[in-house]
């Protein structure tokens, strides 16, 4: 079971209330019983380099199950062209049904929960974990992929670039979801977006009423 979207986009504020068991009940309806209880595996590890592959799907392979924390614009900052070149999505190719959420907010949306994530982010960090990312991990990053003939844009700038979301990010994550669904036919697919909660705390609404009106997954 996957949970993706933009970076700032409200996986993890999704992944949180899926444990909380806050989630809206038609989304909760949708999803395995027991999704609550599973561990959650940073995917975008692997491609950052803390963790491997082996180590990822025996995470991945445990009796109790796994949600699998995935950025899509990850890819597009690492100098990937396809979703299909991360290993962190190798084993949506080989699962029974694979069960992905989407969380699709729109631009503006994403904005602004995008600049609050980052501004929480630097406060939390000490000044010698903002020195070193700045200037050693990421150089070297970007030295890496240069070297590769591969273009690497921060995140930062990527959500600078005008309609990149909706034009590029996007439609791309969504081919690839159409290609894993012809490839894996039990393949179940959520698309939700942020939406405010009554008491005015944030929330998510199921878009696909395709999906709500399908049984839901059994794994």
């Amino acid at each position: 079971m996957v949970v993706s979207g933009p970076s700032g986009g409200g996986k993890s504020t999704l992944l949180r209330q899926l444990a909380a068991r806050t989630l809206a009940t038609q989304i909760l309806a949708r999803l395995p019983a027991d999704a609550a209880d599973r561990p959650v595996v940073e995917a975008n590890n692997i491609l950052k380099g803390d963790l491997s592959p082996d180590a990822y799907r025996a995470q991945l392979a445990r009796p109790e199950g796994a949600l699998v924390h995935y950025d899509i614009v990850f890819i597009h900052s690492h100098g990937l062209r396809r979703y299909e070149d991360d290993p962190a999505l190798a084993p949506l190719e080989t699962a029974e049904a694979p069960c992905v959420i989407f969380v699709k907010p729109d631009a503006d949306t994403l904005q602004r929960q995008f600049a609050d994530r980052a501004a929480q982010h630097r406060r939390a960090k000490s000044a010698a974990s903002r020195l070193w990312a700045k200037t050693v991990r990421l150089p070297l990053r970007r030295l890496a992929a240069t070297l590769r003939g591969r273009r690497v844009p921060s995140t930062c700038a990527l959500y600078r670039e005008p309609h990149w979301l909706a034009a590029t990010c996007y439609p791309l994550w969504e081919e690839y979801l159409r290609r894993l669904a012809q490839r894996r036919p039990q393949t179940r697919i959520l698309v939700v977006t942020p939406a405010a909660a009554p008491d005015g705390k944030p929330g998510f609404r199921l878009e696909d009423d395709s999906v709500a009106n399908s049984p839901p997954p059994t794994a």
